[in-house]
């Protein structure tokens, strides 16, 4: 029996061990993400900006930012309600934009207005706090004499806090889109009559609020949402038609049908942007772009620089600027990218060599450092996949595990135990891609509550043994339990093994795959929880089922003794 008791004490101890492990490198994982700063800012830091300015096509510009807008929804509407059409046909629309990853508002806004990815603005997650280190179309614009002023939207406040002249702050709810339209008119106003030259920018969130709500893109209430808040900027826009201003519409994703956003899927990560304004050209272009050539478009139509660490080049087609012009802004937007790409060189100690396409040379970069350190973390995830059939040749060696009914007993609860967890999981919706996350406390619940399911329902399906003339006892049905369940905490950290080979287990430059990294967060905190939760879940159960298979036995004995 004393060898009973070791194994037990033994297989609860690694249990803890890789539990405590998995939940320290998943919640690191997270505040790696979190907390991102680019480890070579301060290089990046001393690029100097190309010299470079040019006649505006307006005085003012304005940007209105409609959250959550997904750009299909956009469109199909745009055929069926005339506030939509007429918004769209009122300038050069680009509905093929792409978003960075991940696709999450606070990313987005901050690649819109740098004209860099978020691994290099350091803006990686809308946690993001504090002024941005980096260069941006509105500190170019406020070197140019505009007064930079915001509406409604409170993290332009808090990123760009050093050049706002004003802002006006209002909290989410019902009516924002309308409250933040009319600050803005109002703080263009105040200043535009004052004889400034205006940046504004207006973010309107009631769009992303109700895609939250109701889950996803393409419902009655998510539509109508769409369609009030283009008559409320198609009114706005009627008080600025003759005020020599450039208006700039956009989102900055879209929603998953049934989910929200941040992940991969292309009606996520689709973005559209509409120019109005003088020197516009009406129409629809097809052309493909990211959120990183927004910044330079905006730079080429208001004659400002292009930010110091963008890789963005501008769109073309869609206005009415001589060609020499164009093409200045080409080159130097290619210039600007090109001292982005020598810096990391430098700051790397590589050297690229593939000409003078910078987000090619910039994909090369990152799939070069993306793939640092592979051989190291494919050993240890090897290691790691042998710990099963190590500990269990160990465990039939010493005679704990040579019993066929305890080795049939411990099948069946790996068996029972990831079987009820994942229908469990999915049965509450939890989230399979970063699009189907609302909070870190949302995802940890669920995967909290199907593994306490697993683990009663495996200690009980084992533990009801106790109830039956084959009960062994209390320490000999833990073996079973314990051994099962630990093996399942190691089956977690092995399906996360291919991701943390793919990557590491924290967030660096360059990004992960988004995908593969939540699904390495979702093992980890999976395998933690499972010893933490599951385990004294299951021997609580069989505690009592053999409290209960003892006094059974001692009826049944009694009945017998007391009939003979």
């Amino acid at each position: 029996m004393r060898i009973v008791y070791t194994y037990i004490a033994i297989t609860v101890l690694i249990a803890i061990t890789l539990s405590i492990a998995s939940i320290n490198t998943a919640m690191g994982a997270y505040n790696s993400w979190a907390g991102y700063r680019n480890p070579y800012i301060d290089v990046l830091e001393k690029i100097e900006p190309v010299r470079i300015s040019g006649e505006p096509v307006a005085k003012h510009i304005v940007f209105i930012l409609l959250d959550g807008l997904s750009t299909s929804i956009l469109e199909d509407l745009g055929r069926e309600n005339k506030d939509l059409e007429k918004l769209i046909s009122l300038g050069a629309f680009y509905p093929n934009g792409l978003t960075n990853m991940p696709s999450y508002s606070l990313p987005g806004r901050a690649s819109i207005l740098t004209g860099a990815p978020p691994e290099i603005n350091e803006v990686m997650s809308n946690d993001y706090k504090g002024a941005l280190r980096i260069d941006s179309i509105v500190k170019a614009a406020k070197e140019a004499g505009f007064k930079i002023l915001c509406s409604g939207d409170r993290s332009i406040e808090t990123m760009f806090q050093n050049y706002i002249d004003e802002c006006s702050s209002i909290e989410e709810g019902s009516g924002h889109g309308a409250l933040a339209l009319v600050e803005g008119a109002r703080l263009f106003k105040k200043y535009s009559e004052a004889g400034y030259r205006v940046f504004l920018w207006i973010g309107v969130s009631d769009i992303d609020m109700i895609g939250h709500l109701t889950g996803s893109s393409g419902s009655p209430e998510y539509n109508s949402t769409v369609i009030n808040i283009a008559r409320l900027t198609l009114s706005y826009i009627e008080t600025l038609t003759k005020e020599n201003t450039l208006i700039v519409i956009l989102n900055d994703h879209g929603f998953k049908r049934g989910g929200h956003h941040g992940g991969p899927e292309p009606e996520v990560r689709r973005v559209f942007t509409l120019f109005i304004g003088p020197g516009v050209r009406p129409g629809i272009y097809s052309a493909s772009y990211t959120q990183n050539d927004i910044a330079s478009t905006v730079a080429m139509l208001m004659g400002l620089r292009i930010p110091a660490q963008s890789i963005g080049k501008p769109l073309t087609e869609g206005f009415n600027l001589p060609s020499s012009k164009i093409e200045e802004y080409r080159r130097a937007s290619e210039e600007q990218g090109s001292r982005v790409i020598a810096a990391l060189e430098k700051a790397l100690g590589v050297k690229i060599g593939l000409g003078t396409n910078p987000q090619d040379a910039y994909r090369e970069i990152t799939g070069r450092l993306y793939s640092e350190g592979m051989g190291s973390r494919l050993a240890i995830a090897i290691a790691l996949s042998l710990l099963i059939p190590a500990g269990l040749y160990a465990s039939i060696k010493t005679g704990i595990l040579s019993s066929r009914k305890t080795l049939i007993l411990i099948i069946t609860g790996i068996l029972v135990y990831e079987s009820i967890y994942w229908i469990a999981y999915y049965s509450i919706k939890g989230p399979t891609s970063l699009s189907d996350i609302l909070s870190l406390g949302e995802l940890l619940d669920k995967v909290r509550l199907a593994v306490a399911i697993a683990g009663l329902v495996t200690g009980l399906l084992i533990g009801v043994i106790e109830l039956t003339p084959l009960r062994t006892g209390l320490p000999k049905i833990l073996i079973p339990i314990l051994t099962s369940i630990t093996i399942t905490i190691v089956l977690s950290l092995i399906y996360a093994a291919p991701f943390y080979v793919g990557y590491g287990v924290t967030v660096r430059f360059p990004p992960p795959d988004w995908g593969g990294g939540f699904m390495l967060f979702l093992y980890l905190v999976k395998a933690s929880f499972t010893g933490l939760i599951g385990i004294p879940l299951a021997i609580a159960i069989a505690i009592i089922l053999s409290i209960a298979g003892h006094y059974i036995y001692r009826l049944s004995r009694g009945s017998r003794e007391h009939g003979a």
